[in-house]
């Protein structure tokens, strides 16, 4: 075609390629005939065509005499790889109100998500770059979900009602509330969660498993659940700050195989309610739980249950004033220090 270089000009023998080939009249109108896919420049001014999709329901088009033009281009099959790249801040909005359908750029019934996990996978397809990313969820109650890998020089933010984090309530039942987990050794998951509520009967608030995978909170409530956090097979937990405890738990942290949870902050942990753990603070192989700085008050309420438990090779830091519970707790081949 007038004004392209030639395949010979850019292409070796063996190099592939996406193609695009059409037919065309002699006034340069496409007949129909036309056909995507993968083409391998096999010997000069020849290609051998493996055809994606094509005007003969998707087989190889068996060319009728005539001009067909064929090019080295974009399909729309590529154009799903290409992330949008963010020249700004952005958020995005959850309701209960709102739909997945939309696009989630307005906080509004017609324009805001309704589930979390929509805002988190949308924000996953992007190039965040330079720029910061927000899910500001609106009060109300919602199911669980899975925090995915992105890309970006900034951790996104996942945030609720600071003023009032109750108001904002992943409820989930046998299931993870909110999870950063990956079957892979290493991925590099990284959220931060602020203003909301936890709560997990039977399970975990707090989940994160996988090396390199990170999950910082704070002014978050932990509600009823079988673990409130949890830092397993090298995923880290970093409290940033003030949280709450409103609810029961077999465990309150737990760190096991390489987890860690850690308190990077001076501040504290506050109860809302008469609690009972089986154990408040759990390690296990190789594991840390490192809460110096954090300070559980405990007001007018009770906390009954082992203060700390620690087995093969677990290292547990207590904050002043050790962890709650009125019981002691149990070291087998593991590291205890404080109160």
């Amino acid at each position: 075609m007038t004004g392209f270089r030639t395949f010979a000009s850019k292409c070796a023998v063996g190099d592939t390629f996406r193609y695009t080939l059409q037919g065309v009249d002699s006034s340069g109108v496409p007949t129909g005939e036309w056909e995507v896919g993968i083409g391998t420049y096999s010997a000069a001014n020849q290609i051998t065509r493996s055809v994606l999709d094509s005007s003969n329901a998707g087989a190889a088009v068996n060319l009728s005499a005539g001009t067909k033009q064929i090019w080295i281009g974009m399909d729309a099959m590529m154009g799903r790889w290409i992330q949008e790249r963010l020249t700004a801040a952005r958020t995005y909005y959850v309701r209960t109100d709102g739909a997945d359908a939309n696009t989630g750029l307005v906080d509004s019934a017609g324009g805001a998500f309704r589930t979390i996990q929509k805002a988190v996978d949308t924000v996953a397809s992007l190039d965040m770059g330079k720029f910061q990313v927000t899910v500001q969820v609106q009060d109300g109650t919602y199911s669980g979900v899975a925090l995915p890998k992105c890309r970006g020089d900034l951790i996104p933010i996942l945030t609720g009602n600071l003023t009032t984090p109750s108001n904002v309530h992943v409820s989930v039942s046998g299931s993870v509330a909110i999870g950063a987990t990956s079957p892979t050794v290493v991925t590099g998951i990284a959220w931060h969660v602020q203003g909301m509520k936890l709560t997990a009967t039977s399970s975990t608030c707090l989940l994160v498993s996988g090396a390199g995978n990170i999950v910082t909170f704070s002014s978050v409530v932990f509600g009823a659940a079988g673990t409130h956090m949890s830092a397993t097979v090298g995923g880290k937990i970093m409290g940033k700050g003030t949280y709450w405890i409103a609810g029961s738990a077999n465990l309150h942290l737990a760190s096991s195989y390489g987890g860690e949870v850690l308190f990077i902050a001076v501040g504290s942990g506050e109860f809302l309610a008469n609690v009972s753990f089986s154990t408040f603070a759990w390690s296990y192989g190789g594991s840390t739980i490192n809460a110096l700085g954090v300070a559980y008050v405990l007001g007018s309420y009770t906390c009954i249950g082992k203060r700390y438990d620690g087995y093969t090779g677990a290292n547990i830091i207590a904050p002043n004033g050790g962890f709650p519970g009125n019981a002691a707790g149990t070291l087998v081949y593991a590291s205890y220090w404080g109160a």
